[in-house]
Order: structure tokens, then sequence, then C-alpha cells
């Protein structure tokens, strides 16, 4: 990539707007409604046809598509990528591939907390790592002795690697409870 087209992907994602776009030209009183042909051809034009404000009062919610299905904030600007859901949009962000286009982009990467294994492996995703784990057969020398061999990206160390597989099964879990106010001393009464 020249220095042009880097400084023009900078420009860009410097001016990326994650708040929905506008629907509505109050300006005419209008919002904009698409007219679309059926299977037949017949009807409409395909094309974007403002409709009375008056009319649009009358239809339902249900006509409009969920905010999450169409929202800006499922989709990597960097990678060009859409995601149907956070959770799949969050895994993407810890991605290698996002971390390498960003690092195209911004030659100084943020810093990214991950997971590491007595055999050096780090892993950014808690999936990924755990998989990892599963499978490492790294011996453990006795010359080691009590060394820290297995980071948690919340900063838990521990050198037995039963007791970290068990920390990072529920690190970073959200606690159950029965809303605001509860606590281990009101359940206890």
């Amino acid at each position: 990539m020249s220095e042009a087209e880097l400084e023009g992907l900078e420009n860009d994602i410097n001016h990326i707007s994650l708040s929905p776009p506008h629907e509505m030209d109050p300006a005419a009183g209008y919002d904009y409604d698409y007219d679309v042909a059926g299977p037949s051809g017949e009807g409409g034009s395909g094309y974007a046809q403002p409709a009375p404000v008056a009319q649009q009062a009358h239809r339902s919610h249900r006509h409009r598509r969920p905010e999450v299905a169409s929202g800006s904030s499922l989709r990597c600007h960097i990678c060009n990528e859409t995601f149907n859901s956070s959770k799949n949009r969050m895994r993407h962000d810890l991605s290698k591939k996002h971390r390498d286009n960003l690092a195209a982009i911004r030659p100084t990467p943020d810093v990214v907390k991950s997971y590491q294994c007595a055999c050096s492996y780090t892993q950014a995703r808690k999936d990924l790592y755990r998989r990892h784990l599963a499978t490492c057969r790294f011996p453990f020398p006795a010359q080691f002795g009590p060394q820290v061999l297995y980071n948690c990206n919340c900063g838990f160390q521990d050198n037995d690697k039963d007791e970290h597989m068990t920390h990072i099964n529920v690190c970073g879990r959200k606690r159950w409870s029965k809303g605001r106010g509860s606590s281990e001393a009101a359940r206890s009464t």
C-alpha cells in the first residue's frame, strides 16, 4: 500500500460514525420508503420514494429491520466484514487477521491482553487458548521449580496447568444474581 492510501484509510477510520443512519429528512417532513417491485416485475420502481410522515404513523414497528441486524457497530470498517452478533464482532476484534490489518494502518497497534502457556504460546482469544491447552504436551522440567508458567489475561499467574484451566474457565464470566441489591448476606438470611 502506498503512503497516500494508508493516509486515506486513516482518515476514513477517524471519520467513522457509530450512530444509526438518519431515516427521516426533517426539512421535507418525509421518511424514505422503498417502492420495490414484486416477483413478477409489476409494482414499484425499486427506488427510494419519499412517503409522507402521516402514512408512516400507521405502520407498525415490525416492518422495520431490527437495529442490531443493521447497526454499524456490527461492521468492522478496517477488515470490511459484517457480523450477525456482537459476540462474533468482539471475537473478530481479538483475531490475528484484524490485528494484522490494524497494524498495517497504525504502525503501533494497541496492546492486547493475552493468555500464555508454558510452551510460550500466546493467544488473545479464550476459545483458541483453551483448545491449545487441551492438546499441549509441554514437558514440565523439574529445574523450573515454582516459576510461573501460565498467564491469564486478567493477570492471574500459575504454575499448575489444571488449576490454570479451572481459572480460565470461570475468569471473566458474569456472575448470576437476583437483581439489584442482592448479596451473599441477603441470600443467607
